[in-house]
């Protein structure tokens, strides 16, 4: 915001690519970034439209408490001093979160696509979701039915197989982990579309797993 102010026009363009460049260089996304330069822009010429005679007025920026900055508002305006309103910010909006952003499409683990019929598929990665979905979909346009269980079903039933929504549901880098989970998520989800029921789980198991609370399983994956 403060770029639009003091920039003459002649300079305000190198000036934002000066920004663009610094925030690139400690993190930033280049949309982030983008977002935030016509955020303040809009903002700028919202409060100094082109021919405005009031570029040289007074300026003061308050936060907004009704009956008391509203009336200083009125007193400043006599003054041809123009009062900006503020929201006060909250304790969360100023501590930074400690998370790093994750994107979901590049987890990889156990997986689960849902259909329009009620019914889901649950497999398991050690790539990215993203790229397994990519392999997925190439089946069944392919009609791939003999090494896909997905483009079976698509192909004998015309459903939507909703692979836009597919998420992890466990994550987990080592095989054996997650063939031991994909089958224990197969057994808690009996609509499934699946041939088989992945890796071989001891039947002395299964009382213990179909009494496994789902939430307890999503709890121990946020860890």
């Amino acid at each position: 915001m403060r770029a639009f102010r003091i920039s003459d026009p002649d300079h305000i363009k190198d000036e934002i690519d000066h920004l663009t460049s610094v925030f690139k260089n400690i993190g930033y996304k280049e949309w982030s970034i983008t977002k935030a330069i016509r955020r303040a822009q809009d903002r700028a010429l919202s409060e100094h439209p082109p021919g405005d005679k009031k570029e040289n007025q007074g300026r003061v920026y308050l936060p907004f408490i009704q009956g008391v900055t509203d009336k200083i508002a009125k007193i400043l305006r006599k003054k041809n001093i123009h009062t900006q309103f503020t929201t006060c910010g909250t304790v969360r909006q100023m501590m930074r979160s400690v998370k790093d952003h994750i994107d979901r499409q590049q987890l990889k683990g156990v997986y689960k696509i849902d259909c329009s019929c009620g019914k889901s598929y649950i497999g398991e990665t050690g790539r990215s979701l993203k790229i397994r979905i990519k392999e997925h979909a190439a089946d069944i346009k392919n009609e791939r039915s003999r090494t896909s269980a997905l483009a079976e079903h698509s192909s004998k039933t015309n459903h939507h197989v909703c692979l836009e929504d597919a998420k992890v549901i466990a994550r987990e880098d080592n095989y054996q982990k997650r063939k031991i989970r994909e089958a224990i998520e197969i057994i808690k989800c009996p609509q499934n579309l699946n041939r088989d029921n992945g890796s071989e789980i001891s039947g002395n198991w299964l009382p213990m797993i179909n009494q496994i609370n789902p939430r307890t399983l999503e709890a121990q994956d946020q860890k």
